[in-house]
């Protein structure tokens, strides 16, 4: 009698685990996330806008305020992106960021989705991440390269894809489907997008006059001939425009900066003449005013005149209860002086 005995089944072949994906790699997908999302809170807010992050205190401000009021569906706008990267990140485990960098944050229980509720509440977490920046550095050292957010809400970041000649490092799946491909191509392109329009490529701008001259009533020290010296002020600004690739948006003026002329009719004698002006933004009586001043040349004999130009960018904090103050100095002393009040330079 023959006894056949059942042949054992051939075990299968054992079970691909991800790598744990590095820091460098999980950098550079929080960096193309923000770049997204800062493209967007442009696209709505323009330039200036802190744009927001699934990783605090991340994020973009890149550009100078636009022109006009953000457009009506700005938040709206904002918030879908948001929303999109949330449920990205908590149904497939990888935002655009995260898939074009080869990372994914899964369950480290289950090796699955993290799930809403996880998700939402990361960015929540990742606050003590921040904090010194000690939590986002951590997975340098951590053995599961772990941050803080993912000890306490139970995740692990994995590799998705890699080359197989890396000791170590196994790709999942080795070669990737069509489909997810497409999605890779996809992300990819997105984050293209992101970082297009997230940093102006180019800045354009001219230092234009606003409004008309401010003539100044001007006063004569005591023991000082009169020159026959008048003084007008004219405020001044920056027109801009910032390009991202072909798109052109005008910029919000910037200022206020002014023009100071000084002309005269007497001689100033021999000596070296320049024009002072200085600045009190508040006209608080404690405040030291700002001084503006020209490198000195020589007066002429007779009539003559002299500028001097303060830019926009010093002094945008100018209000109307300050008041800028010139003088026309010649061998340092003044021989002519007027005050503006901010409110008429503001006005004109």
């Amino acid at each position: 009698m023959t006894v056949v005995l059942p042949v054992p089944p051939m075990p299968g072949p054992a079970p691909v685990t991800p790598a744990l994906a590095g820091w460098w790699r999980r950098a550079a997908a929080v960096l193309l996330d923000d770049l997204v999302l800062a493209a967007v809170t442009w696209a709505g807010y323009g330039g200036g806008s802190p744009a927001v992050s699934l990783h605090p205190p991340s994020g973009f401000t890149a550009g100078a305020p636009r022109v006009g009021d953000p457009a009506p569906w700005a938040a709206a706008a904002v918030g879908a992106a948001l929303l999109v990267l949330l449920l990205l990140q908590a149904y497939t485990g990888a935002t655009p960021g995260k898939r074009v960098a080869g990372v994914a944050v899964v369950r480290a229980d289950t090796g699955g989705p993290a799930g809403f509720l996880r998700t939402l509440a990361r960015p929540f977490v990742n606050v003590v991440d921040s904090i010194l920046l000690i939590g986002y550095l951590r997975p340098l050292w951590h053995p599961l390269r772990r941050t803080v957010a993912d000890s306490a809400l139970g995740t692990v970041a994995v590799v998705t894809r890699g080359p197989r000649w890396l000791p170590g490092w196994c790709p999942v799946p080795p070669r990737p489907s069509r489909a997810s491909a497409a999605v890779t191509a996809a992300a990819v392109a997105v984050c293209v997008v992101g970082a297009v329009f997230a940093v102006p490529t180019a800045t354009s701008g001219s230092v234009t006059t606003v409004g008309d001259p401010v003539a100044c009533d001007v006063r004569v020290p005591a023991g000082v001939p009169d020159v026959g010296a008048a003084a007008t002020l004219q405020r001044t600004g920056v027109e801009s425009a910032e390009r991202r690739a072909w798109v052109v948006r005008d910029l919000a003026p910037s200022g206020p900066g002014f023009d100071v002329a000084w002309s005269w009719t007497g001689s100033l004698g021999v000596g070296d003449v320049r024009v002072e002006a200085r600045v009190s933004r508040a006209g608080d009586p404690g405040e030291e005013p700002t001084l503006i001043t020209e490198q000195p040349r020589s007066a002429g004999p007779g009539a003559g005149a002299a500028s001097l130009a303060a830019g926009p960018d010093g002094f945008t904090g100018l209000t109307p209860a300050g008041w800028v103050e010139t003088s026309l100095v010649v061998d340092g002393r003044a021989v002519a002086a007027c005050r503006v009040p901010g409110a008429r330079l503001l006005d004109a």
